[in-house]
């Protein structure tokens, strides 16, 4: 029987868009081999560390905020399911000398809403990252039944990709080249590698690059590419896609096109943000005839007819640098 609702499980998992949707309808399907008396379906932000309600059947508030905080954090069974077994634990599972049901969760929470017996199912990837939770709980301790275990086990990996708040994160990887590397980036300046991508020494650092990212994601505003120097006079190419709670992030070294030097690449930048050659030559500190000179060489390496022509390709082609360390010294002469 529960083979038959695995297929539809599977179905409605592969084959909704919202995960929220597609969490509520797998519930509704999992209600008929195992008739809980409440359920929810918890994503995990690898970002913050938190779980978030995707669906919720007939669990009151305040038992979907302790299953998404305090559960996760001081549970004996979650804990054993996050450690040293992976397997789905019903009360009678879990492992120790004190009975589940004499539990913290038992006692404060569970029992008190009239649930007597439950099972929270551990969501894993194949590639055993954990993306979330399902939480069942029941008004009769007949449930869930001993043959019920195995589906509970495949639907480990059958929902992980519902919860899986990476998921969106992987789209842009379709258009991953050779040398480029990948990481989500929080508005906190936290980065969590992408399943399958490597970090690379300028994303793997708290500082530098992410800092960089986080600290204008904060702002609200990251150009969808531009150029980042390291501390060692590389450059990086950088892109950028927003995802909740803030962007992945793909980087590849590579040399500045067009042959600028970091120089005009910072005159560019002052003339996509529409300065004249005396301003230039107030942000960069330099006579006015050298900023005239560099506006020249840009246009000519560009192959653009005019400073507008110029701003409009660098825009285009993201030829803007980031940190932008000359439009704090601009604005202080404009």
């Amino acid at each position: 029987m529960w083979q038959d609702v695995l297929v539809e499980v599977g179905c409605v998992a592969g084959g909704t868009a919202d995960p929220a949707q597609a969490a509520s309808e797998a519930l509704r399907v999992i209600h008929r081999i195992v008739p809980f008396a409440a359920a929810s379906l918890s994503r995990y932000d690898p970002l913050t560390g938190e779980h978030r309600t995707l669906a919720n059947d007939g669990y009151p508030d305040d038992v979907l905020r302790y299953l998404d905080t305090t559960f996760v954090d001081d549970d004996i069974g979650y804990r054993t399911m996050r450690g040293s077994s992976t397997t789905p634990l019903r009360w009678r599972d879990v492992p120790g000398e004190v009975p589940y049901r004499e539990t913290r969760s038992a006692l404060e929470t569970f029992l008190p809403n009239g649930f007597v017996e439950g099972v929270t199912v551990c969501l894993y990837t194949r590639a055993g990252r954990y993306t979330g939770s399902l939480h069942l709980s029941t008004d009769s301790t007949a449930h869930p039944a001993d043959d019920v275990v195995p589906a509970l086990v495949v639907l480990q990996t059958m929902l992980s990709g519902v919860a899986d708040g990476m998921r969106a994160a992987t789209d842009p990887l379709t258009l991953l080249g050779p040398g480029d590397r990948a990481a989500v980036v929080s508005r906190e300046g936290r980065a969590v590698a992408v399943p399958g991508c490597d970090l690379g020494p300028q994303l793997a650092r708290g500082d530098g690059l992410v800092a960089d990212v986080a600290r204008h994601l904060a702002g609200g505003h990251v150009p969808p590419r531009f150029w980042w120097p390291d501390p060692d006079g590389g450059w990086h190419q950088v892109r950028m896609y927003p995802v909740a709670g803030g962007a992945v992030v793909v980087e590849t070294p590579a040399r500045l096109p067009y042959e600028l030097t970091a120089r005009e690449l910072d005159v560019l930048n002052l003339m996509v943000a529409g300065y004249s050659n005396p301003q230039i030559a107030g942000a960069l500190t330099v006579a006015p005839k050298t900023a005239a000179k560099h506006v020249e060489h840009v246009l000519a390496k560009l192959g653009c007819g005019s400073r507008t022509e110029a701003a409009v390709l660098a825009i285009r082609e993201g030829l803007i640098r980031l940190p932008d360390e000359t439009i704090p010294r601009l604005r202080a002469v404009a």
